[in-house]
């Protein structure tokens, strides 16, 4: 009996008899003594027209989607150095040695960065914040605080909310609450809409 009910959960691959003689490497499916074929399909995501209540909203869609196309790069090499940096510290034994290769990434991230980050304005800076937390699963926050220390984070953090409320270091990115966001990254993932590459 469990024998049966596990085929009907299991896949095999099996060679497939086609209508031209020749056999085809196939998925397949053995349910009550049946060989199946199956196949699978490529996700499809299906997304309503969108309706503008007004000209401004229609505006307010193209300001976003101009903006994403600038920062996405950014928090795409922000989730890459992130991942790198973690793969070697996990090979670096002790704080003073973690604490010097942490400085000397700061170093060449300033260098390489910083004038550009700079240049960015406080709309950008927010998605960016956002991007950072909806690619690496930490919010800049977290990642201030796991790299340079509570006090700094609590510092860049409250500076950032007496310059500018929105800019919320602690804000996270949930796909729902920002659906037009998450609409512009599923174009701009799947290569209808097209972005530089950050060097």
């Amino acid at each position: 009996m469990l024998l049966a009910l596990l085929s009907l959960f299991y896949s095999y691959t099996a060679t497939v008899p086609s209508s031209t003689g020749d056999s085809v490497l196939a998925y397949v499916r053995i349910y009550k003594g049946d060989t199946i074929p199956m196949g699978f399909l490529p996700q499809v995501n299906i997304w309503s027209a969108v309706k503008w209540k007004s000209d401004a909203d229609r505006l307010e869609y193209l300001r976003l989607k101009r903006n994403l196309v600038i920062v996405y790069p950014y928090a795409i090499k922000a989730a890459k150095i992130l991942l790198d940096m973690n793969e070697e510290l996990s090979h670096i034994d002790g704080n003073l040695a973690r604490k010097r290769y942490i400085k000397s990434k700061e170093r060449v991230l300033k260098e390489n960065f910083e004038d550009r980050l700079k240049g960015m304005s406080t709309y950008q800076g927010r998605l960016l914040m956002l991007l950072i937390d909806r690619q690496t699963g930490q919010t800049c926050y977290e990642l201030v605080k796991e790299f340079r220390g509570g006090f700094l984070a609590w510092t860049y953090h409250t500076m950032m909310n007496v310059y500018d409320e929105d800019l919320n270091m602690k804000r996270t990115y949930d796909a729902a609450q920002y659906p037009l966001i998450d609409h512009i990254l599923w174009e701009i993932e799947t290569g209808k809409l097209k972005v530089a590459e950050i060097k």
